[in-house]
């Protein structure tokens, strides 16, 4: 059940919005410093910098992610909104009728909650999507990011390379080492013997983290990418 203290996302989300701005912060991308300049009214209140690590950070930014709209019994008229919908509830009547009246009223007033369909938060800081996110892949951009494609000079060869040793042999701490199938390079698979779909990948992952850079750099987390 919520309470008056929740936040309108899960703390991991915020985590990795939290570092992937940090990156951006540092990044010398002429792109992504303009973009940083003209979000710079709507991160104000996060007070972010590069060096600044998220949980300390969180300790006293976690408020800028409350939960506002919420289930409640709230005064009169006084924080009247058209984002709320407002109910009568008898105290005298039973809770069994209750829950069917306001299920009733719900399918009425609400379809498209019935249909399925959630409307996006309207927080300012709510992420484009919460439920449908995927965090692995956003943690997997954000270590290859940090570690690999900020070295903007490893290009071919040398940057699948440093994938490989990245995967095998600097990620994980606590568990095997293993590099994903996308991006191995076969035994002996040099300038000469190319790997078509490895270069693919590590392309594909790199655009994609420039672009999660640059939607994090505007205002927004994730966004498409």
């Amino acid at each position: 059940m919520k309470t008056t203290s929740a936040i309108i996302a899960d703390k991991e989300l915020f985590r990795l919005w939290y570092e992937f701005y940090r990156l951006a912060l540092q990044s010398s991308d002429p792109a992504i410093k303009k973009a940083l300049k003209k979000s710079s009214n709507f991160y104000a209140d996060w007070d972010a910098h590069e060096n600044l690590y998220f949980d300390e950070w969180w300790k006293t930014h976690r408020s800028l992610f409350l939960d506002t709209n919420l289930v409640a019994v709230t005064a009169i008229d006084a924080i009247r909104t058209e984002d709320n919908l407002y109910v009568t509830v008898p105290r005298g009547k039973a809770y069994g009728d209750i829950l069917q009246e306001f299920k009733i009223l719900i399918e009425q007033e609400l379809p498209s909650l019935v249909k399925g369909r959630k409307t996006p938060p309207t927080h300012r800081y709510a992420p484009t999507e919460i439920q449908g996110v995927k965090r692995d892949p956003l943690r997997l951009l954000l270590a290859l990011q940090k570690n690999v494609f900020v070295d903007s000079t490893l290009q071919g060869l040398a940057l699948r390379e440093r994938v490989t040793k990245f995967f095998s042999s600097e990620r994980y701490k606590r568990k095997e080492n293993v590099v994903p199938m996308s991006f191995m390079i076969s035994k002996g698979n040099r300038q000469d013997d190319h790997s078509p779909e490895a270069d693919r990948s590590v392309r594909r992952y790199r655009q994609k983290g420039k672009k999660l850079l640059l939607n994090v750099a505007s205002g927004q987390f994730p966004g498409k990418y």
